[in-house]
């Protein structure tokens, strides 16, 4: 099972009308929920598992940027490089927040809007799930 399999079972899911769904396929285990953030356990090489889920803490000053897609969140456009934005930063509209990287296809993921980035809710390297939140920025009127 690769990430397009997974990204391809959540949109169906999404698209039914059953409201649980419990799958173990090649040691990867998905369990969706409707009206839940679905959670997707991946085997580490430790094999210890992981759980990828979206209950962030939240704020009501915030806005957050979400995943568009299940994959590998990068935080700079190479290992070991600046990255694109830290925490405190003014973005603008447009402006390069990470890449998400599925299928070994880097996808930029761009602000929507101004703003100041508050926190960032992920870490370098690490699985995100479609729709996970990943950076929370503080909208600016500008």
């Amino acid at each position: 099972m690769n990430l397009s399999d997974v990204e391809k079972i959540i949109q169906m899911f999404e698209k039914s009308n059953v409201n649980t769904i419990d799958l173990e396929i090649d040691n990867i285990k998905i369990k969706l929920e409707k009206n839940n953030a679905p959670q997707v356990i991946l085997p580490l090489e430790n094999n210890a598992n992981t759980i990828i889920s979206n209950n962030q803490e939240s704020t009501d000053s915030d806005s957050y940027i979400t995943s568009p897609l299940v994959g590998t969140f990068h935080e700079a456009p190479y290992q070991g490089g600046e990255p694109f934005v830290k925490e405190g930063d003014l973005v603008k509209k447009g402006q390069k927040l990470c890449i998400i990287e599925a299928m070994k296809v880097m996808n930029e993921i761009n602000a929507p809007y101004d703003g100041i980035v508050k926190k960032i809710l992920v870490k370098e390297g690490q699985m995100v799930e479609f729709g996970a939140n990943i950076f929370a920025i503080e909208a600016q009127n500008v």
